[in-house]
């Protein structure tokens, strides 16, 4: 059995200029992202992928220091923002054949724990004949609204402990098989774990807005 993460990294991003190379205090999220993977003692393999020099020059430190770290410039043919992760993943498996499974966490999420990281990694590994993938989630137990009510009544009280459940994907990391990513193109199953965590750790930065709220709590955490 061989566990890889792939880390893809590009230079576009359409709301934040050089989103990956962006800083949280010293450091810029691509290198936050590599370092909490280092510490994960469960991982065989962690692949970053670019399509730009400076990320790879950036982080070949890394690679110097843990073997288990391979810097891949991204394929001609997977450049273009029609390319989406499941393509990315595709060409990483063919390339390494005896990856059984892989991981995907994008650099966005800065708060994700390393000890969760190696707990969805253990949790899956465990249940994969089971679940056919895993990711994780932010617990929303709240009043939703999409052009009329999700969850509760307009015309009763509703109690927050009375609301379905909902689940909001991360974005932070997502795990599945060789074979499942292989057949059906996708790491996201149709009966996967939902792995929740702290809302601290489920933010994701996707929007200027989320940049500066992620690097106010860096501060505050390192102050």
């Amino acid at each position: 059995m061989t566990v890889a993460v792939l880390v893809p990294a590009k230079s576009k991003s359409r709301r934040i200029p050089k989103k990956n190379l962006q800083k949280l205090g010293e450091h810029t999220l691509v290198e936050h992202c590599l370092e909490k993977l280092l510490v994960c003692d469960n991982l065989d393999r962690i692949i970053l992928d670019s399509d730009v020099q400076e990320i790879l020059d950036l982080c070949e430190k890394y690679a110097k220091q843990d073997e288990r770290v391979v810097l891949q410039k991204r394929s001609t043919e997977l450049l273009g923002d029609d390319v989406g992760t499941p393509q990315l993943c595709e060409h990483v498996l063919m390339q390494d054949q005896s990856i059984t499974h892989l991981g995907i966490m994008h650099v966005t999420a800065p708060f994700l724990s390393p000890k969760n990281i190696k707990k969805c990694v253990d949790v899956f590994v465990t249940c994969q004949d089971v679940y056919d993938s895993l990711f994780t989630v932010e617990v929303l137990h709240d009043y939703l609204w999409k052009d009329k009510p999700l969850n509760f009544n307009v015309d009763c009280r509703t109690g927050t402990d009375e609301v379905d459940i909902y689940y909001k994907l991360t974005g932070g990391f997502f795990m599945s098989t060789r074979k499942y990513i292989l057949e059906k193109k996708s790491f996201i199953g149709k009966n996967p774990i939902l792995y929740p965590v702290p809302v601290l750790e489920a933010l994701d930065i996707n929007y200027p807005n989320e940049l500066e709220l992620a690097r106010i709590i860096h501060k505050g955490m390192s102050g």
